[in-house]
């Protein structure tokens, strides 16, 4: 029997999950809410959306909720194309410069032993929660690599004995498939989702911004790839406590194993998803066959006659619109 969530089982969601700005949407001078209203129309009109997923994290009831979003008439389609980051090249370790060493210290630990610590680049950590995870790693006694983007913060003293602390930018795909790395704490930023995914890396997840609590769930309770963190509210500082546990049970406790397991085996199916006969593969080649068959663009000129006061007179002039059309029609039209 399996242990990981069903893959057709619904979130079940509370505000808190929710993005600010479909909290705000109801605000019609929110800047967020502005832009969505500017571009709703032809986005429910368009064809569809390109997604960076596969078939198997995403169940099909959700596909067919988010097609259900565009128009009768455009027959909108979702397209899962990913994971595209199995589709860039990457540079082999001997070639890259200042990051080769957290590559190299990487190299000299024990397989599994390590856990990856990173929060992306959207947010700002206030030096306080850096403190609390500082110390929550090392309670945790868990050997670590952690990304920090303040160039100011100093760590508590002798909390970086147990690990590495790199500032700025480091090489996450190459950190995620190293042998290594046994986890990822990370703030569930989709692209980071994906990497973990292909990777075979289980999750503690910890959402800040925008979607990245609606992932988080994914994670954790569809996916079956991660487990939560315990975080006592958006915007409140994760004490010490709350990030020992969460690393403990992602890297020792059976949760974890669980989701090492379930990650290890969607790893598996994400490489099989973008090689030729791969779902993937298969959805990127159907879309390119719709858009093969798109007509060239062609400029269109339209001329419209009518009476208009010129210097007082009323006289026939003649209004030229000019505009490039493409030639898309509805797929299921």
């Amino acid at each position: 029997m399996s242990m990981h969530p069903s893959p057709l089982a619904m979130l079940q969601l509370t505000l808190a999950d929710l993005p600010e700005a479909v909290i705000n949407s109801v605000d019609p001078l929110d800047p967020a809410n502005q832009f969505l209203e500017s571009t709703a129309q032809t986005d429910i009109e368009s064809w569809g959306v390109i997604v960076n997923s596969f078939a198997d994290i995403e169940p099909p009831a959700y596909i067919q909720l988010l097609e259900s979003f565009y128009g009768p008439v455009a027959g909108g389609r979702v397209w899962l194309v990913g994971p595209l980051n199995l589709l860039t090249e990457t540079e082999p370790v001997e070639k890259l410069s200042s990051e080769s060493e957290c590559i190299r210290w990487l190299d000299r630990q024990p397989d599994g032993s390590i856990i990856y610590v990173a929060f992306g680049t959207q947010v700002d950590i206030s030096d306080e929660q850096l403190d609390e995870v500082a110390h929550g790693l090392v309670r945790a006694g868990i050997r670590f690599l952690w990304a920090v983007r303040s160039e100011t913060w100093l760590p508590p003293i002798g909390s970086a004995d147990l690990g590495r602390i790199e500032r700025g930018w480091v090489p996450q795909k190459q950190v995620l498939s190293h042998v290594a790395v046994g986890g990822f704490v990370s703030h569930c930023g989709w692209n980071s989702v994906l990497e973990a995914v292909s990777a075979g890396v289980a999750l503690l997840t910890w959402p800040m911004i925008a979607e990245q609590w609606l992932n988080a769930k994914m994670v954790a309770e569809v996916i079956g790839v991660g487990i939560r963190l315990r975080i006592p509210a958006a915007g409140v500082v994760v004490g010490r406590k709350e990030v020992e546990e969460g690393v403990r049970e992602l890297m020792e406790g059976e949760k974890g194993r669980r989701a090492r397991e379930r990650a290890a085996e969607l790893a598996e199916k994400a490489k099989a998803a973008v090689v030729k006969g791969g779902s993937s593969y298969e959805t990127l080649d159907k879309l390119l066959e719709e858009l093969r068959k798109v007509p060239t663009a062609t400029a269109v000129t339209e001329v419209e006659e009518g009476e208009a006061r010129v210097e007082g007179e009323v006289k026939m002039v003649k209004m030229v619109h000019r505009e490039w059309r493409d030639g898309l029609q509805p797929l299921h039209a």
